[in-house]
């Protein structure tokens, strides 16, 4: 990695990368979105069959 003092140009790269990349930074949220999504509806439907069957044993 190549040390930068001006910070000002540094931002600069920054923003221009980050322009380019819109699509692919867009789509990356998304991904991730998607897949905390999944393990929470996976972990809540995991406790709900556990509870259920708990309920079912009692009776």
């Amino acid at each position: 990695m190549v040390k930068v003092e001006n910070k000002e140009t540094l931002r600069l790269l920054t923003k221009r990368f980050m322009k380019m990349n819109r699509a692919r930074n867009i789509i990356a949220v998304i991904a991730i979105m998607l897949t905390s999504l999944l393990f929470t509806s996976l972990f809540v439907g995991s406790v709900s069959m556990i509870l259920s069957k708990r309920a079912t044993e009692i009776k």
